[in-house]
């Protein structure tokens, strides 16, 4: 049966949050992009960083662009960064913005000469994507309790990341990623020849480690 109906898209214009660490420092040299996972929000995602805040260092933390209630239809508000529908366009969407940020963040503080990024549980596979797509070399990529996208364009991520520090932060106690999604995974990666990445892990569970975090950032 043929469909009933016709799809068309629109273009608009639209503002998006994101939260960065408060700082005394006047010269801000360090940048740390943290992206958050599915079903938190970016403000509380950055709190879990706050150890480690310096005076010359940013913590810039982008939120999903869906939002939705985490139970029902009224609560705790929560957000994620796409779904299966209109999967391209929301890659391409959480990309605009993503580079949007950055833009606005190293205009602020214009000393900045190391930027990193961190993305946890969903936002691992954002951060891969993005990353195949801007053109600032990153010093660090770490990605958290998460996969990178299985989609990835391999050439590009290559390219923008053969001098950049690519760790897998992995929880011991992780049900999400076990050992045996996470050797599926590095299998993927390998057949893709992505090999550049230290694994380094820590006692938890699928949460963010600031004792492994600070050795992640020396």
């Amino acid at each position: 049966m043929s469909a009933s109906f016709h799809a068309n898209n629109v273009r608009f214009t639209i503002e998006s949050p994101y939260y960065t660490s408060v700082s005394s420092g006047e010269k801000i040299d360090e940048l740390w992009l943290v992206l958050h996972g599915y079903g938190q929000l970016a403000e509380f995602f950055l709190q879990k960083f706050e150890p480690l805040y310096q005076p010359n260092r940013v913590f810039v933390a982008p939120q999903g662009i869906h939002r939705f209630y985490k139970e029902g239809f009224k609560g705790r508000v929560v957000a994620n960064w796409m779904t299966k529908v209109h999967r391209d366009e929301d890659i391409q969407h959480c990309n605009q913005y993503l580079n949007a940020v950055l833009k606005d963040v190293l205009a602020q503080h214009p000393h900045v000469n190391s930027v990193n990024a961190l993305g946890f549980s969903q936002g691992a596979a954002t951060l891969s994507r993005w990353i195949a797509q801007n053109d600032r070399i990153l010093d660090k990529a770490v990605f958290w309790g998460g996969a990178m996208a299985y989609d990835l364009e391999v050439r590009p991520f290559l390219d923008r990341t053969s001098n950049t520090q690519i760790t897998f932060a992995i929880g011991e106690k992780d049900p999400l990623l076990t050992p045996e999604r996470l050797l599926e995974h590095k299998d993927f990666l390998h057949r893709k020849g992505i090999s550049n990445i230290q694994e380094m892990s820590y006692p938890g569970s699928h949460e963010i480690d600031i004792a492994l975090m600070a050795r992640l950032m020396e």
